[in-house]
């Protein structure tokens, strides 16, 4: 577990949170995220970069599954830290085809 610093937690004297470690994702991965009374989010990892800023991201393929229909949306990017906390649910290569 590592520990992420906050320049606020710093200046007002509190702990840094403990991060967990993620595994990184690789191509073809697909994660999903289920949201209460709506579709099921599912992302298909189609890149991992870094930027200059050195900031790590994740480009993905977004389907939205209700019911028995489907609906991709296309393309999207987001920061890694964003992407885990959205899509929290790694699917096994089993469940993904």
């Amino acid at each position: 577990m590592n520990l992420k610093y906050s320049a606020w937690a710093d200046m007002l004297g509190l702990k840094t949170r403990p991060t967990q470690n993620r595994s990184q994702p690789e191509v073809g991965d697909v994660f999903v995220c289920r949201i209460e009374n709506g579709p099921v989010e599912y992302a298909q990892v189609i890149g991992v970069y870094e930027e200059a800023a050195q900031i790590e991201h994740i480009r993905f393929r977004l389907v939205y599954g209700y019911q028995t229909k489907t609906a991709e949306m296309g393309e999207r990017t987001l920061a890694a830290e964003l992407f885990h906390k959205r899509f929290t649910r790694r699917l096994e290569a089993a469940q993904a085809q």
